[in-house]
């Protein structure tokens, strides 16, 4: 269910959605833990940072994909993305 939907404007995608089983964070999760600490990360959260979650993909896209962020106006989990639009809103 973790995962990574940037929307543009109310419907459109950025880009497709970086999945739950996606492990490409990892160095981010290392960089969350390093800035914030993992005992108080656990505290504040209630996880330690996961390759799946979604605070991770962010940073990477950052990192990888910076022309992306800058359009990014929401950001939604996939299953919320797919809601949205079954819904319409």
């Amino acid at each position: 269910m973790h995962g990574l939907t940037m929307l543009v404007q109310e419907s459109v995608a950025l880009r497709p959605a970086i999945l739950w089983n996606d492990q490409r964070t990892g160095p981010q999760c290392d960089e969350i833990r390093s800035r914030v600490g993992k005992e108080r990360l656990i505290e504040i959260t209630g996880n330690d940072a996961l390759a799946g979650s979604t605070a991770p993909k962010v940073l990477w896209m950052r990192e990888h994909e910076p022309e992306v962020i800058a359009e990014v106006r929401q950001i939604l989990l996939p299953k919320d993305y797919v809601r949205f639009r079954l819904t319409g809103g």
